[in-house]
């Protein structure tokens, strides 16, 4: 899983800025700082606050104030140094760690940092946090980047939980919250209520593409293949308005058939696109897999005049000798070894397949052509001794 965008904010201030804790200083500096952020200069706001932390480490000053570090761990944040920001934002938190703006914005770092387990309860915590403060809305957004983050440090039982506590907010989930829900349940053994509200989405759009390849992905997910495969058939019926490559769909739908073992409807499902040599090939194969031996031959035949492989033409010979076609298979083996002479395990199919063609001459001169330092010498002789019984 791919690890979504940050779409929240950081919160710049605290709600309330506690005065009795600031000296005159620190409330100037905030005041010159806060202007400097309205100005977009968050560089020369980050270089007054860290020389502001150099006074105190030289003067060994009590703890710094919470809103400087705050303000400090904003400036870094937004200059880039998210690991600085995430050590400011700590210290603060831990003077004030019921603060709903610096669990946020800690939980914000983190996850920008990529440290999804710190990141996911801190989140949590500030949701419930402005839900208890008759002040502060609590955004639903703060609860999909927390499950987010469980699910890529893949907790998805927590991930799950806390769309549990999302689910009931949500009036109609969007495609990212289908996404994730999907991902998250199927992951944590709970794949139906994954797809549930896909297909009771399904019932209001019907002909949303969007919803159907979802759909699709949440049901390879759950490694029900033969109904991912009816809803990328949805998708192939839809106007094909979600921007989906047409032969993208179709290869993929091939590949579904051929992982529930339908490797002849995969094999149909290609044909119409199939034209480079590729494609041909892959076509080919899953015709011989079905048992279609004239249809898969002919598509290594097309495969081979768009690009001439002798492994393909090796293979070719194999597929008539396992079909009991020894005439073909010879013919094919024929032309493959004028290619690669040295291929002495060709070299002693070809001669046994004489044989059962009861065609001794051309059986005994491919043996002869086997050399004396090959594994195939001694079988070799003994055909070459009974043939001349």
């Amino acid at each position: 899983m791919r690890a979504a965008l940050v779409v929240l904010l950081l919160l710049l201030w605290p709600t309330t800025v506690p005065a009795q804790s600031l000296s005159s200083d620190d409330v100037s500096l905030l005041r010159q700082v806060n202007k400097l952020f309205d100005a977009d200069q968050y560089a020369r706001a980050r270089d007054l606050l860290l020389e502001r932390m150099a006074r105190n480490l030289s003067e060994k000053d009590q703890a710094v104030p919470v809103p400087v570090l705050q303000a400090l761990g904003n400036a870094l944040y937004l200059t880039g140094d998210l690991d600085g920001a995430f050590d400011a934002y700590s210290q603060a938190l831990e003077q004030e760690p019921n603060n709903p703006a610096l669990c946020r914005n800690l939980g914000l770092t983190a996850y920008g940092l990529e440290r999804w387990a710190e990141s996911a309860p801190l989140l949590e915590k500030a949701y419930g946090l402005a839900q208890a403060d008759a002040e502060t809305v609590a955004e639903t957004d703060l609860l999909f980047q927390a499950a987010t983050a469980w699910a890529l440090a893949e907790k998805y039982q927590n991930a799950a939980r806390v769309l549990d506590k999302a689910w009931p907010l949500l009036k109609q989930p969007d495609l990212r919250w289908l996404k994730l829900n999907a991902l998250a349940r199927t992951k944590a053994g709970q794949h139906a209520k994954g797809i549930a509200p896909i297909l009771d989405a399904l019932d209001r759009t019907p002909c949303d593409e969007q919803l159907w390849l979802l759909l699709a992905d949440a049901e390879t997910m759950g490694e029900r293949y033969g109904r991912a495969a009816a809803a990328l058939e949805a998708v192939l019926r839809c106007n094909n308005e979600s921007g989906q490559s047409k032969a993208g769909l179709l290869q993929r739908l091939a590949g579904l058939y051929a992982g529930t073992n339908l490797p002849f409807l995969a094999a149909k499902t290609l044909e119409p696109g199939a034209s480079d040599a590729e494609a041909l090939d892959r076509l080919g194969q899953l015709y011989a897999r079905a048992g279609r031996l004239d249809p898969a031959l002919d598509a290594l035949e097309r495969a081979q005049k768009a690009a001439y492989n002798a492994e393909r033409a090796k293979r070719m010979a194999l597929l008539c000798l396992n079909f009991g076609r020894h005439r073909q298979g010879a013919d094919l083996l024929d032309r493959y070894l004028s290619a690669r002479p040295g291929d002495h395990d060709a070299r002693m199919l070809l001669a046994q397949a004489r044989l059962t063609l009861k065609e001794p001459d051309k059986a005994r001169q491919a043996l002869k052509a086997i050399p004396a330092d090959s594994r195939h010498r001694d079988t070799a002789e003994q055909l070459l001794r009974l043939l001349e019984e």
